[in-house]
């Protein structure tokens, strides 16, 4: 039994096994275009739904990922393609992969290490970890 209802999917209850339901498209098809409106709200809604900004790693991880990529920054791309061939099973360094979520977190740190000055700064934010770590324990 099919009903029409202006191009509607309705469930058809003439079905051999009882205890499913068939939807069945009846009408007719059409195209739908979306209008300016439409596809301004569509791409906002796009972007929204977009990662944005950087996931911090856990602490332990996050010293890993410090001190890799300080030596990074320091010895270059060819270190980093060392580690991550000696360390390819250790998920400690599973941010050396583009995928991980902590990839960008890593990469950041890389520039930041790379830039002059940064051992002043690495070194800051090495001390400042220690002594939060310190109070944090007392």
């Amino acid at each position: 039994m099919v009903e029409t209802n202006g191009g509607a999917i309705v469930a058809v209850s003439e079905v051999r096994d009882a205890h499913s339901t068939a939807l069945v498209a009846v009408g007719e098809a059409r195209t739908h275009l979306p209008g300016s409106e439409e596809l301004a709200a569509i791409k906002k809604l796009a972007t929204q739904t977009k990662a944005i900004g950087i996931i911090l790693p856990p602490p332990d991880i996050r010293a890993i990922v410090d001190k890799t990529a300080q030596f990074v920054a320091k010895h270059g791309p060819e270190f980093e393609k060392r580690i991550l061939g000696n360390e390819k099973n250790n998920v400690k360094f599973n941010f050396l992969v583009p995928t991980d979520p902590y990839h960008a977190y890593y990469k950041l740190r890389i520039k930041e290490f790379g830039e002059p000055g940064a051992s002043d700064a690495a070194s800051k934010d090495q001390t400042a970890e220690g002594a939060a770590a310190a109070a944090g324990g007392a």
